[in-house]
């Protein structure tokens, strides 16, 4: 029993719980709402230089690997888009906001729900509850 409990701390998102699931869609929505408005006009762009209809939050990984181009210096066939620079955006580049934008993407996924990851484990064993901080 202590181990299924240390597995449940350790990976609590390796079984499927309704709850859970409806609990990080529902923050992962919000989040896509909040930046499809903050970002409206860079993700606009993008939709038209990339041919990605309606891109928004959810499309970020769509572009990222340009980053990685980037990053092996492969700048010369790069679209003017990428170099871009945005005032309205503190002067942040399109890939700066992209790559930002991912870091949010990746820290809000299932292993950092805590509140939803309370409830999964709750439901599979409610002793270890109180466990998870």
């Amino acid at each position: 029993m202590l181990i299924k409990r240390a597995q449940m701390l350790l990976k609590p998102a390796s079984t499927y719980c309704k709850n859970y699931d409806t609990l990080v869609d529902s923050d992962d929505k919000k989040q896509a709402d909040v930046y499809n408005v903050k970002y409206a006009d860079l993700f606009k762009l993008l939709g038209e230089q990339t041919g990605i209809k309606n891109f928004s939050y959810v499309n970020v990984n769509k572009i990222y690997d340009v980053n990685r181009e980037l990053i092996h210096n492969m700048t010369e066939r790069q679209p003017a888009w990428v170099f871009q620079k945005w005032p309205e955006y503190n002067g942040s580049g399109t890939m700066d906001i992209i790559t930002e934008l991912r870091r949010i993407l990746l820290a809000l996924g299932k292993f950092s729900k805590c509140c939803a990851t309370r409830v999964q484990i709750q439901q599979r064993d409610p002793a270890s509850a109180e466990a998870v901080v």
